[in-house]
């Protein structure tokens, strides 16, 4: 049993509820019942006021029939909306995952690909280490064999 009286317009609302079909929440029910009294009072309660009892029938009933053809039609846009947000947001977590994913795979390739170049790069530096050393060596005997012809030149 739902009550409820609108002070402002005088009208009070006695719904019987005696159960609420599969799968459609209490919460619900009770938000239709809430917009029903909303906008019966903000449409039909200056006409309700004044007429005789039974008057607004037609109108009560067409009334009733388009708030419950508008409420189910608000409900299901809602729930396909937030499914189509879900559905979204599933997309996007998806997408994500197989793009960390493949960073991982081109991060393990770069990894071994930097350990490579490592192991090259010690090489040249060794090599640039026996290169240097031969130059030099070279350079050491060529001045010692000029400066060894230099003396034999010379008058005594």
């Amino acid at each position: 049993i739902h009550f409820s009286v609108d002070t402002a317009s005088g009208l009070a609302f006695l719904v019987f509820t005696a159960s609420v079909a599969e799968g459609f929440k209490q919460r619900r029910a009770f938000g239709f019942l809430d917009a029903y009294k909303t906008q019966f009072i903000s449409e039909l309660a200056p006409q309700a006021a004044t007429c005789a009892p039974l008057a607004l029938t037609g109108k009560a009933n067409r009334f009733t029939t388009r708030l419950m053809e508008s409420h189910a039609a608000e409900a299901a846009d809602k729930i396909a909306l937030v499914q189509s947000q879900v559905s979204a947001t599933a997309d996007v977590v998806h997408s994500n995952i197989d793009a960390i994913l493949a960073n991982g795979a081109r991060l393990d390739g770069l990894v071994s690909q930097s350990a490579a170049l490592e192991g090259s790069a010690a090489l040249f530096a060794g090599q640039a280490r026996s290169v240097k050393r031969a130059a030099r060596a070279r350079r050491i005997k060529l001045a010692m064999a000029l400066t060894a012809d230099s003396h034999r030149s010379l008058p005594p």
